[in-house]
C-alpha cells in the first residue's frame, strides 16, 4: 500500500484530499503546516508528497528545498497544490525540483490521475535509469543516483509539464521552462562526460599509445581561452561582477581540450562553492618556461574540512560522487594533469576560510 503524505494548511481540503485517496486504498498521512510536513516526510518517507504553496512556518518552496537536501527524502516525488492564479509560484517550485503541479480546485479525477501518473512514471523511470547505469558498475551505481538520476528526472518532469499544459502557457512560461531545460540537460551532460572521461583515463593508463591520440599537444593563447570560459560561467552562475581578474597573454605547449576541462571544473568549484558576492580571484602568471593559473575564492569550513582531505588523497572518488561535493572534479583535473607529465595541481588552504587552487604548466610559450 502507497503511503501518501499531505501538507495543507486548510483543514477541509486537507480532509477531502485524504477521504478521496484512502477510497483508492492509500494510506494516507497529513501535516497541517510545513514544519510538520517536513517532520513527517523524515519520518515515515512516504512514496509521494502533496504539498500546499502558501503556508504559515515554512512555506512549500522551503518544504521541498528542506526534503531535497535529506538523503532519505530527496527523490520523493513531489506535487504543489497551488491556486490558479500562482502560476509563477509554480513554476519557481518546477525550477526548485518539484515533479508535477494539481491546480486548486480541481476534480477527484484529477487528483487520481496526477497521483497515479507520478508514482508510475517514478518507478518506471527509476528501473529504466538503474538498467541503463548498469554499464557504469565502475563508478558504483548506488552513489550515482543523487548525482544522475535526479537531475535527469527534473528534465524529463519539466518537458512532460510542457506537453501536458502547452495550451495553458504563455510564450514567456514556454520559453523560461525550455531555458531551464537546456541549462539542466548541459549541466548534467557536462558530469557524465567527465565521469566517463575519469574512467577512461584510468583504463588508458597501461596504454600511452592511445593516451597520446586523445591528448594532443599543441600551442594556443591561454588568456582567450580562460576569458571564454570565465564569461560563460559567471553568466550562468549570475556572479559577473564577483570577479577579479588578472590574465597573462600568453600561450603554451598543452592539450587544449584536457586544458579546457580542467579550467571547467576549478571555475565551477569556485563559482558552486563560494558564497553570492563574494569575490573569486582569478589569476595566471607566465614566466620562465612556466606557466601558473591560480583561483581563490572563499570557502566554508565543512568545505575547507573536505579540501583537505582531498588534498591529502583522504577523501576518495566514490565518497565525493555521493556526498555531492568536491572531489570528482579535483580527481579527474589531477588525473588529467598525470596522463600530461608537465602540469601540477596544488591547493592551499593556508587562510582560513579560503582556498587557493594553483595550476602549474612546464614549457609555456612566451
Amino acid at each position: 500500500m502507497k503511503n501518501i503524505l499531505i501538507i495543507e494548511d486548510d483543514i477541509n481540503i486537507r480532509e477531502s484530499i485524504s477521504d478521496l485517496l484512502s477510497l483508492k486504498n492509500f494510506k494516507v498521512s497529513q501535516a497541517s503546516d510545513g514544519i510538520e510536513g517536513v517532520y513527517r516526510a523524515k519520518a515515515d518517507t512516504p512514496d509521494l508528497i502533496l504539498c500546499d504553496i502558501m503556508m504559515p512556518g515554512l512555506d512549500g518552496y522551503e518544504v521541498l528545498k528542506e526534503l531535497r537536501l535529506n538523503k532519505d527524502t530527496s527523490n520523493i516525488p513531489f506535487i504543489f497544490l497551488s491556486a490558479k492564479s500562482q502560476k509563477k509560484e509554480v513554476r519557481e517550485g518546477m525550477n526548485l525540483g518539484a515533479d508535477d503541479y494539481l491546480p486548486k480546485p480541481f476534480k477527484a479525477v484529477d487528483l487520481f490521475n496526477a497521483v497515479e501518473s507520478r508514482l508510475n512514471k517514478y518507478q518506471l523511470n527509476q528501473q529504466e535509469l538503474r538498467e541503463k547505469l548498469e554499464i557504469m558498475k565502475p563508478l558504483k551505481e548506488a552513489s550515482l543516483e543523487d548525482k544522475l538520476i535526479q537531475p535527469l528526472q527534473g528534465i524529463i518532469d519539466i518537458s512532460n509539464l510542457i506537453n501536458t499544459y502547452f495550451d495553458k502557457y504563455s510564450k514567456e512560461d514556454v520559453e523560461e521552462m525550455t531555458a531551464t531545460i537546456n541549462k539542466r540537460a548541459s549541466k548534467l551532460k557536462r558530469k557524465i562526460k567527465n565521469m566517463i572521461l575519469f574512467q577512461a583515463l584510468k583504463d588508458l593508463s597501461s596504454r600511452p599509445d592511445l593516451t597520446k591520440k586523445i591528448s594532443a599537444i599543441k600551442p594556443f593563447n591561454v588568456r582567450n581561452q580562460i576569458m571564454d570560459q570565465i564569461r560563460s560561467i559567471a553568466a550562468d552562475h549570475h556572479r559577473e561582477r564577483d570577479l577579479f581578474i588578472d590574465l597573462d597573454n600568453a600561450s603554451i605547449n598543452f592539450s587544449e581540450e584536457y586544458f579546457k576541462i580542467i579550467v571547467e571544473e576549478l571555475l565551477q568549484n569556485a563559482f558552486q562553492y563560494s558564497p553570492d558576492k563574494s569575490i573569486i580571484k582569478i589569476y595566471s602568471v607566465s614566466e620562465s618556461n612556466n606557466f601558473t593559473f591560480s583561483i581563490k575564492n572563499k570557502i566554508s569550513k565543512q568545505q575547507e574540512r573536505i579540501l583537505t582531505q582531498v588534498k591529502d588523497g583522504k577523501y576518495g572518488v566514490a565518497k565525493s560522487i555521493s556526498k555531492n561535493q568536491y572531489g570528482m572534479g579535483l580527481e579527474l583535473v589531477k588525473k588529467l594533469c598525470e596522463e600530461n607529465g608537465a602540469a601540477s595541481l596544488f591547493i592551499k588552504l593556508n587562510e582560513t576560510g579560503y582556498v587557493t587552487i594553483i595550476l602549474k604548466i612546464l614549457n609555456s610559450i612566451s
